[in-house]
């Protein structure tokens, strides 16, 4: 369900940690409707938290609140393993790879 977001008022900067493969796109995208009213999200854009851009998320807002979703590693390897698999041979187009003579080894 959702939260009776005009009950409580909150001036909460919430900063969400994104550690790729750990459900961090489906987290930004349906959070909001959880949060109370006044509260702020904002992504680390897949930042370290000790990386500038997030410390100065941390350091730019009083009150801060630190969120991030963890994951088995072994279903994280394969979530990974997955969409190099699928994905990256769909788009190789800006593959790192590509134009250096390189194969990518994916079939």
């Amino acid at each position: 369900g959702t939260l009776n977001s005009s009950a409580i008022v909150n001036k909460y900067l919430y900063i969400f940690v994104h550690i790729p493969k750990n459900a961090g796109a489906s987290f930004m995208k349906d959070s909001p409707k959880h949060l109370p009213r006044g509260a702020i999200l904002k992504g680390s854009h897949e930042k370290a938290l000790w990386h500038g851009y997030t410390q100065h998320l941390i350091q730019s807002y009083p009150r801060t609140r630190l969120v991030l979703m963890l994951r088995h590693p072994m279903k994280m390897a394969y979530s990974q393993f997955l969409m190099c698999k699928y994905s990256i041979r769909l788009q190789d187009k800006g593959f790192p790879r590509q134009g250096t003579g390189v194969k990518s080894g994916l079939k």
